[in-house]
């Protein structure tokens, strides 16, 4: 039994190989025994083969295939919500807290990080807070965007822009409009994370 089976493994494997021109034949000797083989034999018939169903796999073009999905399809609303646009930021140090959202949590493990962009330019550092501390910034009107960066520094998401003005406060002398020394309280200072150039 094992010599028929083995014999028969290696004849459909021949039919596969030549699927065109392969016979089988099963052949029976004096003792009995079967053989199955490609060359006819004496007392042997043939054996029909079921016909053999090729397949040939479809290529899908490259351009049609679906793209996996982009890092930045994570993060779909980068807000910041102070200062509000066109706010006017009263201090004497120059310092101005910038503070956003993000609609889903930062892939800190891929090495996403925030960035911040001060009158067009990217300030250096980056960090994972949603509170960005600007420091020493000059009087006047300034542009205010946050962005989202790789590991390699690429954008991956911007903020909306926001326009704020600083208004450094005065101190008033004994005797100037008609009043005493006075000097306006300052804010508290937040956490300091980025540094105007």
């Amino acid at each position: 039994m094992h010599k028929v089976v083995a014999l028969f493994g290696f004849t459909l494997l021949f039919a596969v190989a030549n699927p065109v021109s392969a016979k089988l034949y099963k052949c029976a000797d004096e003792n009995g025994d079967v053989t199955y083989t490609d060359a006819p034999c004496a007392n042997g018939e043939e054996v029909k083969l079921p016909p053999i169903i090729t397949y040939t796999p479809s290529v899908v073009p490259f351009s049609s295939r679906p793209d996996a999905p982009e890092i930045k399809s994570l993060y779909k609303d980068l807000v910041i919500v102070q200062p509000a646009n066109d706010a006017v930021v009263d201090t004497n140090e120059g310092n101005v807290t910038v503070t956003f959202n993000l609609n889903t949590a930062l892939n800190t493990k891929a090495g996403d990080s925030f960035a911040m962009i001060l009158d067009g330019t990217k300030l250096k550092g980056t960090g994972t807070s949603t509170q960005i501390n600007l420091t020493d910034v000059d009087p006047g009107t300034h542009k205010v965007q946050v962005v989202v960066v790789n590991s390699e520094g690429a954008t991956l998401l911007g903020s909306n822009t926001v326009s704020f003005t600083l208004s450094r406060q005065t101190t008033f002398k004994q005797g100037d409009r008609g009043g005493s020394n006075t000097t306006a309280p300052s804010a508290p200072a937040a956490p300091r994370y980025g540094r105007a150039p």
